[in-house]
């Protein structure tokens, strides 16, 4: 995205993350992009050695940072060339916001999955206990061994009601 951007744009970026309190690439459309300061607050224009840059904070990503310039087609550096820039980097700040909670939907679609997956598993085990009929305690068992096995737990237990006291029993 950051590459593609660049070439149609002449304008390059870069996605920052603090480790251990500095910052780190994550990202970049080239090499060579200068290292802006910690992340900002908000959308902020830094000179930097390198040019001109504006920082744009990734929403959604804490302590990830969008930097975006200097720009290398035309201008002066002037007021114009500001504008530009902030747009730019408003854009690619919102596209890899947008790329990022696409990846987090995604991640958490195929978790879930996974979790159901499991659960049909389950549930289709449960059936071919019950369809085997040996006896109700053996069956018990084996359904008890299996939702443990499922749900990660470390102990459990099946209670049946006894009608005639009244009560619950292991």
């Amino acid at each position: 995205l950051l590459q593609e951007h660049a070439r149609a744009s002449g304008c390059d970026s870069a996605v920052w993350t603090l480790a251990d309190g500095h910052p780190v690439l994550a990202a970049g459309s080239r090499g060579g992009l200068p290292v802006p300061p910690l992340p900002p607050s908000g959308s902020a224009p830094v000179d930097t050695p390198g040019g001109r840059l504006r920082l744009e904070p990734v929403r959604g990503l804490s302590d990830t940072w969008l930097a975006a310039g200097p720009l290398r087609a035309g201008g002066d550096g002037g007021d114009d060339a500001d504008v530009t820039l902030a747009a730019q980097a408003r854009f690619l700040g919102a596209m890899i916001a947008r790329v990022v909670g696409a990846t987090v939907g995604a991640e958490q679609a195929a978790h879930e999955l996974g979790e159901r997956y499991e659960e049909i598993n389950l549930l289709y085990s449960i059936s071919e206990t019950l369809g085997s009929a040996v006896s109700l305690e053996r069956n018990a068992r084996t359904i008890l061994v299996e939702v443990s096995e499922t749900v990660s737990a470390a102990r459990a237990a099946i209670y049946l009601h006894e009608r005639s006291t009244g009560t619950l029993q292991a």
